[in-house]
């Protein structure tokens, strides 16, 4: 029988095995179609881009300075 910190451990293995692909994890196919759709549903409303990813501010104009 294993014990609790082998167990962790071989999850953790097998976790860090199955992500590397760097999609879901475990994801059913059902699943998979549905964050594509909702994706997409946000990709025509709110313009193209990449929703994964923090978003980049700019602020044009003069730098604020605290005294």
């Amino acid at each position: 029988s294993k014990t609790p910190a082998t167990l962790v451990i071989d999850c953790s293995l097998c976790y860090s095995t199955t992500s590397a692909s760097g999609g879901l994890v475990d994801a059913d196919p059902k699943y998979e179609k549905a964050l594509s759709e909702e994706m997409a549903k946000l990709q025509r409303l709110y313009g193209a881009g990449d929703f994964t990813e923090f978003p980049d501010f700019k602020f044009p104009g003069e730098s604020i300075v605290c005294s």
